[in-house]
């Protein structure tokens, strides 16, 4: 239809079976999350009063709004020491848990771009929503990162995901 494919087939597959998946286990439909005041209460800040907002915001979005986190800052390297010729991007959050609750851990330079801190809370929140499910995923544990990403797409924050891919460059 289009002439050469932007994807191939089997990932177009993995797509599609990701969202009926997905819609498969939770039928309701999402809005499309968009940066403005009529879905983030955040103000300006680098502050753990505003990093708490914006995951409040999040987690309101994702109807989780009983799920609590812990929050902890990424320790900060100096910006001549922070990039590599190694990586196509820098560590802006972690997911992980400990023995009474998931940690989300974040830097406070992506804090700086608004729009990629969504989008990296977005993510981190999203592994919390999947963990325990990567067996089940289409494409199964080796396509948990990938399907991680897919959901915040699927789940709203598309805009976010395009945008800061977009930022990063």
């Amino acid at each position: 239809m289009f002439g050469r494919a932007l994807v191939s087939d089997d990932v177009a597959d993995w797509v599609v079976d990701s969202f009926l998946w997905h819609f498969a286990r939770d039928p309701s439909p999402l809005p499309l999350i968009q940066p403005t005041a009529a879905f983030f209460t955040a103000t300006r800040g680098t502050d753990q009063d505003t990093a708490r907002a914006v995951l409040d915001d999040i987690l309101r979005h994702l109807h989780m709004e009983t799920r609590q986190f812990k929050r902890e800052l990424l320790p900060e390297i100096a910006d001549e020491y922070a990039h590599s010729y190694q990586s196509m991007g820098v560590v802006a959050g972690t997911y992980s848990h400990d023995k009474d609750a998931p940690v989300i851990q974040y830097s406070t330079k992506v804090m700086r771009r608004p729009v990629g801190f969504i989008n990296t809370m977005a993510h981190e929140v999203m592994h919390d929503r999947l963990v325990g499910l990567e067996d089940q995923l289409p494409g199964g544990t080796e396509a948990h990162e990938l399907a991680t990403d897919l959901h915040c797409i699927i789940t709203g924050f598309g805009l976010f995901q395009l945008q800061d891919a977009a930022d990063m460059g």
